[in-house]
């Protein structure tokens, strides 16, 4: 007896848990099942994909397109600025180093490395930084005899300028 009422305490704990499941499937099926849903709904969706929209939905449709891009760039241009604004040291330190060059002739990374007394990654991480934010330009070899070397943009002189780092 205790084995039947434990059997029938568990059949009850198991509906409940599955009671959404089971619900779900109830009415899917009383409905006609999975493909009549199915069709249906393919069948609408193709009737509303026919259907012409309104003059005034497309217009919509493309101004917000229109807006979206917009506040794209924005944020875009915002989030530039602000991250050269938070230059690291060690980009903040080649920059100032070549800002008090007497000469512009360009460096190679290994010359500034040397130069800087930094550590090769470090100074190559940190010219790449100022590299995408157009303070360096990078003068490119294509042969490997002679290596890519750098100088100052005026970019870079005018942000130097501004922070007074000169």
């Amino acid at each position: 007896m205790k084995t039947l009422i434990k059997a029938i305490q568990e059949s009850l704990k198991w509906l409940l848990k599955h009671w959404l499941g089971l619900t779900f499937s109830a009415i899917v099926v009383s409905l006609g099942g999975v493909m009549l849903i199915y069709q249906t709904t393919w069948t609408y969706l193709k009737i509303y994909m026919q259907l012409q929209p309104p003059l005034w939905v497309t217009i919509v449709l493309v101004l917000v397109a229109l807006v979206y891009t917009y506040l794209k760039t924005q944020s875009f241009r915002t989030s530039n600025v602000e991250t050269k604004a938070e230059l690291s040291n060690l980009a903040l330190r080649i920059l100032t180093f070549f800002g008090k060059m007497k000469d512009d002739t360009p460096i190679t990374t290994k010359e500034l490395s040397t130069l800087s007394k930094m550590r090769f990654n470090q100074t190559q991480l940190a010219i790449d930084q100022l590299i995408n934010f157009n303070l360096l330009d990078a003068n490119i070899s294509f042969l490997e005899e002679d290596p890519t070397t750098y100088s100052l943009s005026t970019e870079g002189r005018k942000f130097l300028g501004e922070k007074n780092l000169l």
